[in-house]
């Protein structure tokens, strides 16, 4: 038995969908972690349930390209997802 897998969902898969994918097998998910492209954070999350179930489901929320933002905009991003999601761990990263 592996101890540990790792699911990579690419593009804008529902995380609630792969949870409950999950219940009938002896896979326990431990984490859900979303990388967030903060170029097009605020874009996604108007118009995607996915995107905004992704961030609202998330235990971490890594806010990627951070060299393609101003600093003053990611700060007001990660304001606006904390409202979202107020107990994810927020980490900044470029190229993640």
């Amino acid at each position: 038995r592996p101890d540990l897998v790792l699911i990579e969902a690419s593009g804008v898969a529902d995380p609630r969908l792969l949870a409950s994918k999950l219940e009938d097998t002896m896979v326990t998910l431990d984490a859900l972690i979303t990388v967030v492209d903060c170029e097009g954070v605020e874009r996604a999350l108007a118009t995607s349930a996915a995107a905004r179930a992704q961030v609202e489901e998330a235990d971490f929320l890594l806010l990627n390209k951070l060299d393609l933002v101003a600093a003053t905009e990611v700060d007001r991003l990660a304001a606006t997802l904390a409202q979202r999601n107020p107990r994810a761990l927020q980490l900044r990263t470029v190229q993640a």
